[in-house]
């Protein structure tokens, strides 16, 4: 399937036309990133992992794909994790580039192999615009405009396009994500998605999928709750509310969105959970 639209100009006038995102109505647009470039001219320490893997390492990018980073984050706060991810990320050489990632689809464990190169939110210097340059060399304070340019758009973690690792030097979840991607297709193929068949594919476990209108009995699944990490890993998602302008959500909760679930407590009559 090309999800580029038609007549779009090539890759940096086209748009990504992105699926699952609404309950109704056509596909939405998406510009395309503007540049690429490898993790080693990206980052100034590119490390794969900076102290293990954390749920507070995972920040969504410019995908809609909050369904995998659930998911992502839910693992990552599992027993485990860092034993569990390894599994996952099975080869990696950070001098040649190349990571091999498995991901479980269809029944079986499936190798996804990827470079570097990973898509930037800003254009390169010498793509710029002949005003924007202009702009910037006369607002510029050091001699070099194309290394200001790089240092203040395109350098670190912050300035990628899609998913991010909240430390600077961080590259396994923008990498893992590129390869879950590739794995489904391309980018715009996870933009929309469930918790549950992320869960799936990155632990080969099976989900179930609970709708609050179902439950039949709040005491048994609060203690199921009360095993999240150790026995079962839990995501959940919001519905689409009656006001689909109605960016605020309820009590935070955005529409349509999803999240993973950390942590369960019981604090005398009080029943608390903790979501990201």
């Amino acid at each position: 399937m090309n999800l580029y639209e038609e007549g779009g100009g090539g890759e940096r006038k086209g748009h990504l036309l992105l699926f699952g995102n609404g309950p109704e109505g056509p596909p939405r647009k998406a510009p395309l990133p503007p540049s690429v470039k490898r993790v080693g001219d990206i980052f100034d320490n590119p490390q794969f992992y900076v102290d293990g893997a954390s749920a507070k390492d995972v920040r969504q990018g410019g995908s809609g794909d909050c369904w995998f980073m659930s998911a992502l984050m839910a693992l990552c706060n599992s027993t485990g994790a860092d034993s569990l991810l390894e599994k996952v990320c099975v080869a990696r050489d950070q001098e040649v580039g190349v990571y091999g990632f498995v991901v479980f689809r269809d029944g079986e464990w499936e190798s996804v192999i990827i470079d570097d190169k990973l898509y930037l939110r800003k254009p390169d210097y010498d793509d710029l615009t002949e005003r924007v340059r202009k702009d910037w060399e006369a607002a510029k304070v050091r001699d070099n405009g194309a290394e200001d340019w790089r240092v203040e758009f395109q350098l670190n973690s912050g300035a990628l396009w899609f998913a991010q690792s909240t430390d600077e030097n961080e590259t396994w979840v923008p990498l893992l994500e590129k390869a879950y991607a590739k794995a489904h297709g391309d980018y715009g193929a996870i933009h929309g998605g469930n918790v549950g068949e992320a869960m799936e594919d990155l632990t080969g476990g099976i989900s179930v999928m609970i709708s609050t209108r179902d439950i039949l009995s709040k005491e048994r699944l609060w203690q199921d709750l009360l095993k999240v990490n150790t026995e079962y890993l839990f995501g959940c998602a919001s519905p689409v509310w009656d006001d689909i302008d109605d960016d605020g959500g309820k009590d935070g909760i955005q529409a349509n969105h999803a999240y993973s679930i950390l942590r369960a407590v019981q604090y005398k009559n009080e029943r608390l959970l903790l979501i990201k």
